[in-house]
C-alpha cells in the first residue's frame, strides 16, 4: 500500500536539475524500504532511471531499470507502467525508436485496462514523440488530447497544454504553419488560465517561431523582444538560450549582421550548456559555434 507520508514523485522533480532529482529520489529509498512499500520503491528506481536517460547515460539508465522490472509484480500496476515508461523515454533518447514505440504501446494498453488516466496519456504523448511521421505524430497527438479532454483525473487534464504544443510542433514540420499557430495560441491561453507563467512563455516562443517561418518577421521581433524583458527582469536570461537564438536569426533575415552576432553569441553560452541541444540540434550548435568563432 502506499504510504501518505512518502512524497509525491513529481514533488522532487527538476528536470533542469536531473542530478538534483537523482539524490532527491535515492534519499527516500530506505524510507520507502522501512515502510514496506516496494511498489513506492520501484517507482524512485523508474525516475532515478530517468533521471540518467535525460543526462544520456544509457548503460545506467537501463541497469536501473533491470532492476526496477526484477522487483515487478502482477498487482502493482503503477510500478509497471512507470517501467514501460522509463524503459521506452531511454530507448527513444538513445534513438532506438522501434523499442521505445513497442514500450510506449504496452503502456498505453496497460493504461487504458486499468483506468490511469495519466500515465495512459503519457504513453500515448510519447508514442507521438516516437513516430518518425510528421503524419502519424498528428494523429497520435490528437487522440491523446482527446484522452485529456475525456479525463475525469484532474492531474490527466493537466496533459492538455504540453500536448497542444506537441501537437503544434507536429503541424510545424509537416509546413501547416497555420494551424500550428492556432495550437501554439490555444497553448499560450491554457497555460495563461493554469498559472503556468514558464510555460506560458515558451508556448508565446513558439508562437513567434511560427510568425518567423510564416515571414511575419517584425511580429517574430517584437513578441521575441518583448519575451527578452521578461527574462531579463526577473534574472532569467540562462533560461532564455533559444530566445537568443530565435533574435539571431531574425536579425539576420534584416540584414543586421552585428546585432545577430551578439544574440547567436549569448545563444551559444546556454545552449552549449543544453545537453539535449548538443545532442539533438548539431546543426544549429554548429551554427551558433560558428558565430563565436568567427572573427
Amino acid at each position: 500500500m502506499a504510504n501518505s507520508t512518502l512524497p509525491s514523485l513529481n514533488s522532487m522533480w527538476d528536470f533542469s536539475d536531473p542530478a538534483g532529482s537523482e539524490a532527491r529520489f535515492r534519499e527516500q529509498i530506505p524510507h520507502a524500504i522501512a515502510a514496506g512499500d516496494t511498489a513506492y520503491h520501484i517507482n524512485l528506481l523508474t525516475q532515478i532511471a530517468r533521471t540518467y536517460s535525460l543526462r544520456f547515460q544509457f548503460k545506467a539508465a537501463h541497469q536501473i531499470l533491470d532492476e526496477a522490472e526484477s522487483m515487478l509484480s502482477e498487482e502493482w500496476v503503477e510500478p509497471r507502467l512507470r517501467y514501460l515508461l522509463e524503459r521506452g523515454r531511454t530507448y527513444n533518447t538513445a534513438k532506438e525508436r522501434s523499442k521505445a514505440l513497442e514500450m510506449f504501446h504496452e503502456a498505453l494498453k496497460l493504461g487504458m485496462e486499468h483506468h490511469q488516466e495519466y500515465l495512459a496519456i503519457d504513453a500515448a504523448h510519447m508514442i507521438a514523440i516516437a513516430e518518425e511521421e510528421p503524419q502519424a505524430q498528428i494523429e497520435w497527438n490528437l487522440k491523446a488530447i482527446a484522452l485529456a479532454e475525456q479525463a475525469t483525473d484532474p492531474k490527466a487534464r493537466s496533459w492538455l497544454g504540453a500536448l497542444l504544443n506537441n501537437t503544434g510542433w507536429a503541424l510545424f514540420r509537416a509546413r501547416n504553419y497555420g494551424k500550428a499557430l492556432e495550437l501554439f495560441e490555444k497553448s499560450v491561453d491554457y497555460e495563461r488560465n493554469e498559472n503556468h507563467s514558464q510555460y506560458e512563455r515558451i508556448q508565446r516562443w513558439c508562437v513567434a517561431r511560427t510568425y518567423r517561418a510564416m515571414g511575419r518577421i517584425d511580429e517574430a521581433l517584437a513578441l521575441q523582444h518583448q519575451l527578452e524583458a521578461e527574462y531579463d527582469a526577473g534574472g532569467l536570461q540562462d533560461q532564455n538560450g533559444y530566445g537568443f537564438e530565435e533574435l539571431g536569426e531574425l536579425y539576420l533575415l534584416k540584414n543586421q549582421t552585428e546585432t545577430a552576432k551578439t544574440y547567436f553569441k549569448r545563444a551559444y553560452q546556454y545552449l552549449s550548456q543544453d545537453l539535449w541541444f548538443v545532442n539533438n540540434e548539431p546543426e544549429r550548435y554548429n551554427r551558433l559555434k560558428m558565430w563565436v568563432e568567427a572573427e
